[in-house]
């Protein structure tokens, strides 16, 4: 079986005959954008697309530990995060314990099924945010606002009160920005791209659930520390540095996200080699 089968295999039974999870994530990322509406966006004069995806990636703004400041969890940016990387971490494995293994057998290559894993993953994690892409843009058509990936400065100064002066530099009352469409769109694809592959590495060791729990630390990590040693950050479109002084630079957040879904494939390659599926529960 050549590596482009193996791929059309996890594409319709990790992907097509995963559907259901889809549908939720679509009822999900209806509740985002009515959360939206009748909150951030409520005063808004335009709602443009950049405005809802800013809204869902912002995250929040760097915490200060000191008396009196309480750590507000940015629940919705987590759940954004963590539902597609609880969406790729079984399958692989589950996969393994059911036809998968005759599927892996009569491929005759263990580094083929890998890496179309990997493949698997990285276009579902890509699937999930386009759907979200969809769901925003279908409220921009429906409701008066546009499809431009401009962020509204009132916008911007509701979640971030003391924003850097190059934001009043921008002339009316969008803010375009290439530097913050990169943060917006493609930092959360990545980063969810390179965890997913990462517990897919970690689950040849530990409990799928074990290596869940490790991407989600780090991701409750970043929300507590703005350091750029944690991924997490990369994905908060509040904290790109064109906003506020202490911001991660989204240029270094995909060569570190590259780095760490590279490595996790390799490393996962390597030990899958050797791996005895013959035990696997």
């Amino acid at each position: 079986m050549t590596f482009f089968r193996l791929c059309k295999y996890d594409f319709k039974n990790g992907m097509l005959r995963e559907g259901l999870k889809y549908l939720i994530s679509l009822v999900l990322f209806l509740g985002f954008c009515i959360g939206f509406v009748c909150t951030k966006g409520s005063n808004l004069n335009t709602r443009t697309f950049g405005d809802f995806l800013f809204y869902m990636t912002a995250g929040m703004e760097e915490y200060i530990p000191m008396p009196g400041n309480v750590f507000m969890f940015p629940a919705l940016w987590m759940l954004l995060m963590l539902v597609p990387l609880y969406m790729t971490l079984y399958y692989p494995f589950k996969d393994l314990t059911e036809y998968g293994k005759n599927v892996l057998v009569n491929s005759k290559s263990r580094s083929a099924w890998w890496l179309s894993k990997c493949v698997w993953a990285v276009a579902s994690v890509f699937l999930y945010f386009l759907l979200l892409w969809g769901v925003i843009a279908l409220f921009c058509l429906c409701g008066g606002g546009t499809l431009s990936l401009g962020v509204s400065k009132s916008l911007i100064y509701k979640l971030i009160p003391m924003p850097v002066e190059n934001v009043y530099a921008f002339s009316g009352e969008m803010i375009v920005s290439g530097k913050l469409t990169l943060q917006m769109f493609l930092m959360p694809v990545l980063i969810v791209s390179a965890f997913s592959i990462l517990q897919m590495t970690a689950s040849l060791w530990i409990k799928p659930f074990f290596s869940f729990c490790i991407s989600a630390g780090v991701l409750v990590l970043s929300a507590y520390y703005l350091h750029p040693a944690f991924l997490g950050n990369y994905a908060m479109s509040q904290r790109n540095s064109m906003l506020i002084q202490n911001g991660v630079d989204c240029q270094i957040g995909i060569v570190f996200s590259v780095v760490l879904l590279v490595l996790s494939c390799a490393v996962g390659l390597c030990a899958f080699r050797r791996y005895d599926i013959l035990n696997k529960e």
